[in-house]
C-alpha cells in the first residue's frame, strides 16, 4: 500500500515507543555509512514537492537510527505529534555526526535547514 508522501513520515513514526535520551544518537556515526543518494536528489529547496520528498527521504535514510532508538517499538504512542517529535529528535541528534557524509554526498545542508519552514497538517 502506498501512502501519501505528506503523511509518510508521520505514519512511519506513529507507533513510536521509548526513545533514547534527547542528546544522543543511537548509532555510531563514525562507523555507520548512510546511503544519501535519495536525500541529495530530493532535498532541493527549489524543487516542486520539496517538503514531502525531502522529509520522506530523511526518514528512510535514518531508519536504522530510528529502530535503534526504539521509535518503531510496538507499544506505540497515542499522540501522533509526539511520535513525529520522537523521530525528529533522533534525526536531529544524529545529523551532526553524519554531517561530513552529507556534505561529501552533495546534500545541500541549507535545504535541510529549510525543512523547518515546511507546513504539515496537525493530524494524519
Amino acid at each position: 500500500m502506498q501512502l501519501h508522501q505528506r503523511t509518510a513520515g508521520r505514519v512511519l513514526l506513529q507507533q513510536a515507543g521509548t526513545v533514547i535520551p534527547s542528546d544522543a544518537c543511537p548509532v555510531n556515526t563514525t562507523q555507520t555509512v548512510l546511503n544519501l543518494t535519495s536525500i541529495a536528489a530530493s532535498c532541493n529547496v527549489n524543487a516542486t514537492g520539496f517538503c514531502d520528498a525531502c522529509s520522506c527521504s530523511l526518514f528512510q535514510v535514518f531508519t536504522p537510527a530510528l529502530r535503534a532508538a526504539g521509535v518503531f517499538n510496538a507499544s506505540g504512542l497515542a499522540n501522533s505529534t509526539a511520535a513525529v517529535q520522537a523521530g525528529t529528535n533522533v534525526i536531529t541528534n544524529c545529523i551532526t555526526g553524519f554531517l561530513g557524509q552529507f556534505i561529501s554526498a552533495g546534500v545541500n545542508v541549507d535545504s535541510l535547514a529549510a525543512l523547518g519552514q515546511c507546513q504539515y497538517p496537525g493530524q494524519i
